[in-house]
């Protein structure tokens, strides 16, 4: 029997239609493409928690490395002017140093410019008359300064005088007789003499020697 199709457009509707897939199979794709993986969404977060721990510890290394310059530089800063200070104070040190052994010279000199002048003065003031002398030498430097005297007396008693005399005095102290000698001057008899006498400096005079200006410190 022979069938004749009057609406072909009908079949064509049909046969698209039965072509379409079903609603589960357009929920399913649905559900492919638009949905999220799990582990995909795990992946994602564990690097971006990686990538902002790694960002968060460069920041703070970054900035724990700028202090420790800081103080670095703060460090050396004053480092240099410790050192600077120092090398002040050492300069400072060496010059009271250097003018403290020039006011010992100075005191030194100061202190022994009038010792021969006091026993020239104590000698020749101590010297009776009928006596001379013929020489003064030093025997031994000052502080323990011991002097020499050689002279001639008319007479024995006039150089027991002139002993007494110099221990009278407060500049000369321990006078002693080395040698007695008579001698034939002009064709008269005399006595020499050699005595050795120690200089002695009286307590007050070594107080004011102290006390005066540029003594001490």
């Amino acid at each position: 029997m022979i069938e004749v199709n009057l609406n072909p457009e009908a079949g064509r509707k049909k046969r698209r239609r039965r072509g379409l897939p079903s609603g589960g199979a357009l929920a399913s794709l649905r559900g492919g493409l638009g949905g999220r993986d799990p582990w995909t969404t795990a992946a994602v977060a564990v690097v971006a928690v990686v990538l902002l721990g790694c960002g968060f510890l460069w920041l703070s290394q970054r900035s724990a490395a700028s202090g420790i310059a800081e103080r670095l530089d703060a460090a050396t800063a004053d480092s240099i002017r410790l050192s600077d200070l120092r090398s002040l104070g050492d300069s400072l040190v060496a010059r009271r140093q250097e003018i403290d052994d020039r006011l010992f010279l100075v005191q030194q000199l100061d202190g022994g410019r009038f010792t021969w002048p006091h026993i020239l003065d104590e000698v020749s003031g101590a010297l009776p008359e009928y006596a001379w002398l013929t020489s003064i030498k030093r025997l031994a430097p000052p502080p323990s300064l011991r002097v020499e005297i050689q002279g001639v007396a008319a007479a024995p008693l006039i150089i027991t005088d002139f002993i007494q005399r110099l221990d009278n005095s407060f500049f000369i102290d321990n006078v002693q007789i080395k040698t007695t000698a008579l001698q034939e001057i002009d064709g008269l008899a005399a006595q020499g003499f050699t005595l050795e006498i120690a200089y002695n400096q009286p307590a007050a005079v070594a107080a004011d020697s102290q006390s005066a200006p540029g003594a001490g410190s």
